[in-house]
């Protein structure tokens, strides 16, 4: 029953966490099938809850010291996510938690999610994709994007870093005006303004240790976007990123 299953993850996040932290270098669970288990309950679920807890589980254990970044890359933790996204577009939780694990996997280049992930082109794809259509979680979608094009390793899709395959998917005319559009927004809230332009910086520079030579387009018209946003909102991380 619902109750049970809900009751069951959050039990498991409380007693995986507690152990965990008490001993960091320690083995709390053994091997990889805690991620198949989570995703066999909650996979044919239609339940709003259940998924939403099924994914806060995966976030919360991929920010504990140990082999769970990895477990949740190399075993569907991923794959999961993203197929709620879609199974749930629209839903105002499922995709921001789907995001927020994209985040914390991204994080950690070498044992969590980088550019050696075999469906790292259509992730980064579908968070343009979020974004560009004002979803739920676009902030959170948009931070995820920065982490991406920070990361060294190159796309076994593309051959080139994920930094090239960032700009690839948002440098179209249409894409462009979509992002400027966020900050044009009416009542857009500071941490969006942030991701937008943190991202855009990124993209913006150019990078010596990688192949990083497509310097993202602008136009007086980002400019005057930008400034506008650094005048809306006294950050001193919206000023740095502009």
């Amino acid at each position: 029953e619902k109750h049970v299953v809900l009751e069951g993850f959050r039990l498991f996040r409380y007693y995986v966490v507690k152990d965990q932290l008490s001993r960091p270098d320690g083995v709390v669970i053994g091997g990889d099938g805690w991620v198949k288990t989570v995703d066999d309950l909650s996979t044919t679920s239609s339940d709003r809850d259940i998924v939403s807890s099924s994914l806060l589980t995966y976030l919360t254990l991929s920010n504990l010291p140990g082999n769970y970044k990895r477990s949740l890359v190399k075993r569907g933790g991923v794959e999961f996510a993203m197929n709620m996204m879609d199974k749930f577009k629209g839903d105002d939780e499922v995709p921001s938690i789907a995001c927020a694990l994209f985040i914390s996997l991204a994080r950690t280049e070498k044992d969590g999610l980088n550019a050696k992930f075999g469906k790292i082109v259509p992730l980064v794809k579908r968070l343009v994709t979020l974004v560009m259509n004002g979803e739920s979680g676009k902030d959170l979608a948009l931070r995820a994007l920065f982490h991406f094009a920070f990361q060294r390793k190159k796309s076994s899709d593309t051959g080139k870093s994920l930094s090239h395959d960032v700009k690839s998917s948002l440098a179209t005319d249409q894409n462009i005006r979509a992002l400027f559009d966020v900050l044009n927004e009416q009542n857009v809230r500071e941490i969006v303004v942030e991701s937008v332009l943190s991202l855009l910086w990124r993209l913006s520079t150019p990078r010596e240790d990688v192949e990083d030579d497509d310097i993202f387009p602008t136009s007086p018209d980002v400019v005057e976007a930008v400034i506008l946003a650094m005048d809306l909102f006294d950050s001193s991380a919206i000023r740095e990123a502009g």
